[in-house]
């Protein structure tokens, strides 16, 4: 199964790519996706990004290991696989991100989401492709908020417990 998502975002590409590349093992800061997240090893390929999910749709909490494949700031790229925490329904992840300039205001940020199922889930494929796509949708709308506004979107500053 394969999904391409991707938004006008109303920033420089450089600011796109800072939240996105730069900061890779930061994303749990600002999605409701992730509970929280931290990065293992230097930024670069090798590295591994931990996540701990909230649960998302048909996918219940739980810690996700991502390990970058391709990582190329100048070209504003990369790609990870999931290494630990893949729903048992799937055989392998990865998810290639890039950042396109528009003009020196605008830019789109892409996913390609490439996820191959076994074989005894196939037939449900259509479910899972519009369960994730529209918690994609949700993903990019808080990632964008966070990169034209510097600020936590407001569904994860609700999902943010209050100090005692």
């Amino acid at each position: 199964m394969r999904i391409h998502t991707e938004i006008k975002v109303s920033a420089p590409a450089a600011k796109a790519w800072e939240v996105i590349g730069e900061q890779f093992g930061d994303f749990g800061e600002w999605t409701t996706a992730l509970e929280s997240s931290s990065l293992k090893g230097k930024l670069g390929v090798g590295a591994t990004r931990v996540c701990r999910t909230n649960g998302v749709g048909l996918f219940p909490a739980m810690v996700a290991e991502e390990r970058l494949i391709t990582f190329e700031p100048e070209q504003k790229r990369y790609t990870y696989v999931v290494t630990k925490g893949l729903p048992a329904m799937f055989k392998r992840a990865q998810n290639a991100w890039s950042v396109e300039t528009i003009n020196k205001t605008s830019c789109v940020v892409h996913s390609h989401v490439n996820i191959e199922m076994k074989t005894w889930v196939r037939p449900f494929s259509w479910i899972f492709g519009m369960a994730i796509k529209r918690d994609m949708k949700k993903f990019f709308g808080e990632m964008s908020y966070f990169i034209e506004t510097g600020e936590i979107h407001p569904r994860k500053m609700k999902s943010i417990p209050e100090p005692i």
